[in-house]
């Protein structure tokens, strides 16, 4: 969600794109590291309430398959660095 929301900024002129670019590639980077050669996507948690200690979310499941929003958040950011990529 980092990588969208940078690239967001960056197209829509809130943050400069010299600036942020760096951080884009570093989460790029980091998003594509979570993605196998099958395309399994792994280290998204299920859709999460508000939990009072750290254990808590630290105790999340992390099976994308059961967490069609966090893939979905992934899905969104691959097209927005696409587009993102496009525009140079």
């Amino acid at each position: 969600m980092f990588l969208l929301s940078f690239i967001r900024g960056v197209q829509n002129d809130w943050l400069e794109k010299a600036e942020f670019d760096p951080y884009i590639q570093k989460a790029w980077n980091g998003l594509v590291s979570t993605i196998d050669s099958n395309g399994v996507v792994s280290g998204i948690c299920e859709g999460t309430g508000v939990g009072t200690s750290v254990a808590f979310y630290n105790g999340r499941p992390t099976d994308y398959i059961d967490s069609a929003p966090g893939l979905g958040s992934v899905l969104k950011a691959i097209v927005a660095m696409q587009q993102y990529l496009s525009s140079d």
